[in-house]
């Protein structure tokens, strides 16, 4: 059952946002959630490192440019980000804003203004992982 735990990122969570994955290895993905021009719900999946705590408070968040989900946070202004770390996995809402501070060709820097934080654990079935992935390897794209 989700809990609202506060307006403001846990410290475990503002540490692992923002950690680049390990090159080979399995790695957890971030998941975003916007909003499509028709309504309908779009999940994007993220690497840590896309995904950035700036405080408690913030989060940068860099997409690739012609992606529909930067689209998305550009016209909509509306974000989710979820997540699985230790045990629970947490759903971060947020106002999002396109961003003046720089990136690589190519990406789009976001700001996320977390108004709300929410966390899912159940002692009984803890969450175990979130989505995962392997990333790549060093020299490979």
């Amino acid at each position: 059952m989700s809990r609202l735990i506060g307006d403001r990122l846990p410290a475990p969570l503002r540490f692992e946002f923002g950690s680049p994955p390990t090159p080979g290895g399995p790695s957890s993905a971030v998941l975003l959630v916007t909003v499509d021009e028709d309504g309908a719900p779009r999940i994007a999946v993220l690497s840590t490192s896309e995904v950035e705590a700036a405080d408690e408070r913030m989060l940068r968040v860099d997409l690739h440019a012609g992606s529909a989900s930067a689209a998305n946070m550009a016209s909509r202004g509306k974000a989710a980000i979820w997540y699985v770390l230790d045990a629970a996995a947490y759903t971060i809402k947020g106002s999002a804003r396109a961003s003046s501070r720089p990136c690589e060709e190519g990406w789009s820097a976001f700001d996320v203004e977390v108004e709300s934080v929410w966390r899912d654990f159940e002692e009984g079935a803890p969450m175990i992982a979130g989505p995962t992935y392997r990333a790549p390897a060093m020299g490979e794209t």
